[in-house]
């Protein structure tokens, strides 16, 4: 379980998420509520905390390194499972819930992948998304970060918390080629669950800054909070990163 709040929000998303699919069946058993996590990296964030309620967890992810190094995680944990199997070939309308947290921004052809998610829902089911501001703080960082990462000292820097990271085993992806392709605006969110016949979503901020240059000094000076509770106080444009969910609208008899 994430216990501490970081720069990035994951604690917040992750009480987001679990919230938000107990509010949406309270009558069931978490054990019976079937989750399927898409581009679930290795699992660390999401689907492993997740797994802590009860839920039944699939994660699914094409990069097989992120998928082996799950698996490695998660044999001793029953209701917990990883794949590496695209979206499409996942049986339509065999989750209560669908997870795409951190992933359209990676999708070329997001709008049918977008389509793939929904069917992948059973009626009524919760389709949660989580997705960066496409004109942000967290993306302008990431446009001033390229100009300066070929400096030696950025790439000294770089290393030293790879080496960190592969000590503690805190890996949130192992895939790093996978750049952002899509930049979106809330209209265009908004759009893609009108387009697909979803109920108008719920909408959470997330934080107000995070990224290469402000993580550091956010969580050096423990602002992590601070900068939790801004991302639901200020205006959507202001944020770093968005969140919403939606229902599936049932079967009409």
């Amino acid at each position: 379980m994430i216990v501490c709040e970081t720069s990035y929000g994951f604690r917040k998303r992750l009480n987001f998420v679990a919230s938000r699919i107990l509010d949406a069946f309270p009558d069931r058993d978490p054990g019976s509520i079937n989750v399927l996590d898409v581009g679930c990296g290795t699992g660390n964030l999401l689907a492993n905390p997740l797994s802590e309620y009860g839920f039944i967890i699939t994660g699914i992810d094409v990069h097989g390194p992120s998928i082996e190094y799950a698996n490695g995680k998660a044999q001793l944990i029953p209701n917990l499972k990883f794949k590496s199997i695209a979206l499409s070939d996942c049986e339509p309308q065999s989750f209560d819930v669908v997870i795409a947290s951190e992933v359209l921004e990676h999708i070329t052809e997001y709008p049918r992948f977008f389509s793939e998610l929904v069917q992948a829902l059973r009626p009524g089911g919760l389709l949660i998304v989580t997705i960066p501001n496409g004109y942000g703080p967290f993306e302008w960082q990431n446009w001033v970060w390229r100009k300066i990462e070929p400096f030696d000292i950025i790439k000294k820097l770089r290393a030293r918390r790879r080496a960190r990271r592969i000590a503690t085993d805190d890996y949130s992806f192992l895939n790093a080629d996978s750049i952002h392709v899509n930049f979106f605006t809330m209209n265009r969110v908004m759009r893609l669950f009108q387009q697909a016949g979803m109920r108008v979503p719920e909408f959470k901020g997330r934080t107000f800054l995070n990224g290469r240059l402000a993580s550091p000094i956010i969580d050096f000076l423990r602002l992590s909070s601070l900068n939790s509770k801004l991302g639901s106080l200020l205006p959507f444009f202001l944020i770093s990163g968005w969140m919403f969910a939606s229902r599936k609208p049932e079967v009409k008899s």
